[in-house]
């Protein structure tokens, strides 16, 4: 018996209609299982290669596209909405044409079944050359016909070569990326399970509906908001970022993504470009994200994205990104985003040339200027100000704006010691960026980060925060204002405001003050740095022990120390010479008089 089944597909939609009509007439051990079918392809504006085979044998792994093959009928088909650069050799679309539509059919006659041929294949790959994702969604009887025929026949579906737990006829096919095109195939098996009874006559359709995939909710693990900030480790977590979620204002039925689905690993392990869904598929509104994983703060899901859009509704979002990070398109509801690099390295670093922030403007909470992302407000309580989060990336130029009333610059690691994957990697990932000058207008550094930072200067009067400055090929540091440092417990136990291994010049202009709470723990550079002090008025021998580290738990004593010649240093010369610095003398060091002293360790 014959019917005819098509794919069609208008502008981006191919459809696929698939009747198979199953007539048995079973006499002992052999079945006749007869189908006629003809499939046609139309498609506008659509880049997909369709291939299909019918495969026989007594076993999915044994079927095969038989031998002897019904006269006017093919077991196989290769079939393009497009004119191909060399069908056969190199499918990719012809770019001189036009997408020009399936133009031949695929005829299917008759199938014969026995019992050493049992099983039929129906195989069908997908390529997708679109560079959007594709959804085929089926509508099909087949829960109709196996029912019809219980006992008589089983069904499997596998999708790119895994039996799915559910049968399932919707696969979702994969943009182009990169000029890869994206694949997916579809296997419905149909074994005949009983040879020794008739089987009535029955028909099976299956409509595929090939279309622009929109849904994004399936990339991703979606929750109850509310489970969300139930759960002690996330609330830790926000607590580290600065969100208090307990005073989130939500409803009972708001969403919160949690996460990758196995889908979206999948997706999202090439870079794509991506809308977050504002509702999950029962419309409830999801605002939040986080690409952080909920078994562990330690476990991070990286996600691959070029052009993230956040939509309007969303509050927080917070996750690990790798370097294909580009624009990054923030609602005016949106409160806070966070996030850091995956396998960030001190030397090799992990940059994101492309990165590029564009706020609404009517947002209250963030804004940008030429890219770069700004908060409104400091995290600290009672002053007035506004805060750099994030740089662009090394494509783009960037300059702190005079007229915006920037204070900050980071956000501070308050609890950093306890090695948690908080985001405040702010400068870490810009490439090139060997040379920075923190304007004068600048009163709190809180995090300053990057790799390839070989020379900074600070200008104005600032606070230098707990673990803020870190570049392992910095060279020099110059405070040309007044600095107090924040002595605070640094991320390893060690490091604390400075961490510079390989420091070879630190400068004081101005006066230094060190608010210590754990003696030791604030600074980390080498003991062969050269630190300059050009102003000790309000220097105490405390503080001077901690900024050379004499008698601290982690830094060894710096070897080279100087003070400007016209200084009054009576006060701190008792406590240099008690712990074994030597008055070398008088040298000249950048045009000026200083007085050098030289470590003596006592141990050699």
């Amino acid at each position: 018996m014959k019917k005819r089944t098509k794919i069609i597909a208008i502008s981006i939609t191919l459809c696929m209609c698939l009747s198979l009509f199953v007539v048995g007439v079973l006499a002992n051990i052999t079945a006749s299982f007869s189908v006629s079918s003809t499939l046609n392809f139309v498609a506008d504006g659509v880049y997909v290669m369709a291939q299909g085979e019918v495969r026989l044998g007594s076993s999915k792994d044994s079927a095969a596209i038989p031998e002897e093959i019904p006269s006017g009928s093919d077991y196989d088909y290769t079939g393009y909405s497009y004119t191909p650069i060399s069908a056969g050799t190199n499918n990719a679309p012809d770019a001189s044409q036009p997408a020009t539509g399936f133009s031949d059919n695929w005829e299917i006659k008759d199938i014969n079944f026995s019992s050493e041929n049992k099983v039929v294949v129906y195989y069908f790959k997908f390529t997708n050359y679109s560079n959007f994702d594709v959804a085929a969604t089926c509508v099909t009887n087949i829960s109709t016909v196996e029912s019809n025929l219980a006992n008589h026949i089983d069904v499997q579906t596998y999708v790119d070569g895994s039996v799915t737990s559910v049968n399932t006829y919707n696969v979702y096919i994969p943009a182009a990326s990169n000029n890869v095109p994206g694949e997916k195939t579809l296997e419905v098996v149909i074994t005949l399970t009983n040879l020794m009874e008739p089987i009535s006559q029955e028909a099976l359709d299956f409509t595929f509906t090939f279309a622009q995939d929109n849904d994004t909710t399936k990339y991703f693990n979606i929750i109850d908001f509310s489970d969300v900030i139930s759960d002690d480790m996330n609330l830790l977590m926000f607590i580290l970022l600065g969100i208090d979620l307990t005073q989130a204002e939500f409803q009972p039925n708001d969403k919160a993504i949690l996460g990758l689905s196995d889908i979206g690993i999948t997706h999202f392990s090439s870079a794509k470009d991506i809308t977050l869904p504002s509702e999950d598929v029962n419309g409830n509104k999801i605002i939040f994200a986080s690409f952080l994983t909920q078994e562990s703060l330690e476990e991070v899901a990286s996600v691959s994205i070029k052009n993230l859009t956040i939509p309007e509704g969303y509050k927080y979002v917070v996750g690990y990104f790798d370097e294909n990070l580009s624009t990054v398109k923030i609602p005016a509801t949106l409160q806070s985003f966070n996030f850091n690099t995956e396998g960030i390295s001190t030397t090799t670093g992990l940059y994101m040339d492309n990165l590029y922030f564009e706020v609404a403007e009517n947002s209250s909470y963030l804004f940008s200027v030429n890219g770069a992302l700004y908060k409104y407000g400091t995290f600290e309580e009672g002053r007035e100000g506004n805060t750099l989060l994030y740089v662009p990336g090394a494509n783009y130029s960037f300059e702190l704006p005079t007229n915006r009333n920037i204070t900050d610059i980071g956000e501070p690691e308050t609890m950093a010691f306890i090695n948690s994957p908080i985001p405040t990697q702010h400068f870490e990932y810009r490439r090139n960026f060997t040379t920075f000058e923190v304007p004068n207008f600048i009163t709190h550094i809180n995090s300053l980060k990057n790799s390839s930072l070989q020379n900074l200067t600070v200008n104005g009067d600032v606070v230098v925060e707990c673990d803020s400055i870190k570049s392992d090929n910095l060279k020099t540091l110059i405070f040309n204002g007044n600095v107090t440092f924040e002595n605070l417990i640094g991320s390893d136990g060690q490091v604390g405001q400075i961490s510079a291994s390989s420091l070879e010049k630190l400068v004081f202009n101005g006066d230094v003050s060190v608010q210590a709470t754990s003696k030791g723990y604030g600074m980390g550079y080498p003991k062969t740095t050269k630190i300059y002090f050009n102003n000790v008025s309000n220097l105490t021998t405390a503080e001077l022990e901690e900024v050379i580290g004499i008698n601290t738990a982690y830094m060894e004593e710096v070897e080279n120390v100087y003070f400007l010649s016209s200084l009054d240093i009576s006060s701190l010369t008792s406590t240099l010479t008690t712990n074994y610095y030597t008055n070398s003398g008088t040298v000249q060091e950048d045009g000026k008089s200083y007085i050098h002293f030289v470590y003596n360790d006592p141990n050699v």
